[in-house]
């Protein structure tokens, strides 16, 4: 058996509005029509961990593009709640 271990993938977190988020909660694929909070919730699965950004963007269907303005939405919303979560 190896000494090294792939990480495994985040099985939940706090959300940016402090709930708990599973795999189950995040947008179903194929989602075509995107509220923000969706957006959000997604960029936040991959910046905790539970999604890289390569499986969000073949998941949704999302273009590098499309996944940078998703960022810059989340940030928008949530301004320091990455800065918070890591103090």
């Amino acid at each position: 058996m190896p000494t090294h271990a792939q990480p495994t993938a985040a099985l939940d977190f706090d959300g940016p509005s402090g709930q708990r988020v599973t795999l189950s909660q995040l947008p179903p694929t194929g989602c075509k029509s995107w509220s923000v909070s969706e957006k959000v919730l997604v960029v936040a699965a991959v910046r905790h961990g539970m999604l890289t950004f390569f499986e969000a963007c073949e998941r949704y269907d999302l273009s590098l593009d499309q996944f940078l303005d998703w960022q810059r939405t989340f940030d928008e919303v949530w301004p320091t709640w990455d800065r918070d979560r890591l103090q």
